[in-house]
């Protein structure tokens, strides 16, 4: 759907590119500590009759997600490669237009005896996204969401929205929980990932609104995080 919408879009402009799909596997700790503590819900709400039997009958990790409302809920391991990256890396050498590591990826373990093998879980977008612009050593993450700036204080009469922090910053207000597990929280974890895996002292990411991508990647709207505060907010 996302490679269709795009290449309608480019068409629209009088670009005829193709844009090229990648299914992608990504491995996984299987002693990843959040396979003793499944947390992501997947699936539609549940009644309790309906998740007494699934956990009977299936052996699926159910909870209350809200009062009344059951889901099931799966582990959502840290990823630590992606298998097609060579594929991934030939393919964007070559100036093509790739969507890959959709919905976080397929996540895998490799079994000693069968290889790799899929197993029941989701790996979070974000921190799959940071693993990718890490891999490609690229100079810039551009992480688009629904809100114009990372805040701090978010929702409260003190919110203060943030154009500009550093790694340090980040490392701070994330364990201070300014940011949602849920939510703004994978994007700074993201971004705290990327920057500190890559080996360009000049690369940032954006975290901006969708509907302003060119804006954000300018620096005229978003939160442009950085590894230190000398470093420039937009591309010279």
């Amino acid at each position: 759907m996302i490679a269709q919408t795009l290449m309608n879009e480019l068409a629209g402009r009088g670009n005829n590119a193709v844009v090229t799909t990648i299914i992608t596997n990504v491995l996984v700790d299987r002693d990843d500590p959040s396979f003793r503590d499944p947390t992501k819900p997947i699936g539609r709400v549940l009644t309790n009759d309906e998740a007494e039997r699934l956990v009977r009958e299936e052996g699926w990790t159910i909870k209350e997600t809200a009062p009344g409302r059951y889901r099931r809920v799966v582990p959502s391991p840290y990823p630590k490669r992606i298998m097609e990256i060579e594929n991934i890396r030939h393919a964007v050498d070559a100036g093509g237009l790739l969507v890959v590591c959709g919905g976080g990826g397929i996540p895998v373990v490799r079994d000693p005896q069968k290889g790799l093998c899929g197993l029941a879980a989701v790996i979070d977008k974000d921190l799959a996204s940071a693993l990718l612009a890490a891999e490609l050593s690229a100079d810039v993450m551009l992480v688009l969401t629904n809100v114009d700036r990372v805040s701090i204080n978010f929702g409260k009469p003190d919110e203060q929205p943030i154009d500009r922090m550093t790694i340090e910053q980040a490392h701070r207000w994330l364990d201070e929980g300014q940011f949602a597990p849920g939510s703004m929280g994978p994007k700074v974890q993201g971004a705290i990932d990327f920057l500190s895996s890559v080996a360009n002292d000049n690369a940032r990411v954006v975290i901006g609104p969708l509907d302003r991508a060119t804006d954000a990647l300018a620096g005229r709207i978003g939160t442009c995080i950085t590894k230190s505060r000398s470093q420039p907010a937009e591309p010279s």
